[in-house]
């Protein structure tokens, strides 16, 4: 049980790239022995799709070659967005004297910040008035490099 657990761990680490919570499913067997001081070998292999989530299969082997451990794992992917921007004059720091005037706006704001900096560790109002022209975020493990044209409201 506690080898099982180790490989989970393993897996929960390599698999989703240092964010072990997007392990949606982890089911093994046990089919061999392990000895104290063995060498074990885990081979992961991305085998399917389930649901947009990835399937790994999961084969461990002891030193002498012997395979003591298979299952497979359900990893969770992280979101892929596709963002197109409207028609208009976009301009850096659009809609920021709007934030500064209305209780309104100012609430919307605040409230697309509290999630993004929750969700994905950015601010949309730093984007809105710092116009960088790209922003990397952390999203299940993975990077993903934002390349960002205009963003307004």
């Amino acid at each position: 049980m506690w080898t099982s657990t180790v490989i989970r761990h393993y897996v929960g680490n390599v698999a989703t790239q240092g964010h072990p919570d997007c392990v949606l499913a982890y089911h093994v067997s046990c089919i061999g022995m392990v000895f104290p001081g063995d060498e074990l070998i885990i081979k992961l292999r991305h085998i399917s799709m389930r649901d947009g989530n990835i399937v790994v299969s999961i084969e461990t082997t002891n030193s002498h070659g012997d395979k003591f451990l298979t299952g497979s794992a359900e990893v969770k992917q992280p979101t892929t967005v596709y963002v197109f921007m409207g028609q208009g004059s976009q301009e850096p720091g659009i809609g920021v004297d709007l934030d500064n005037s209305s209780p309104a706006a100012r609430t919307v704001w605040d409230s697309a910040d509290t999630h993004l900096l929750v969700s994905y560790s950015f601010s949309v109002t730093g984007i809105v008035r710092g116009n960088p022209k790209e922003k990397t975020i952390y999203s299940c493990g993975s990077k993903v490099k934002l390349s960002i044209n205009s963003i307004w409201i």
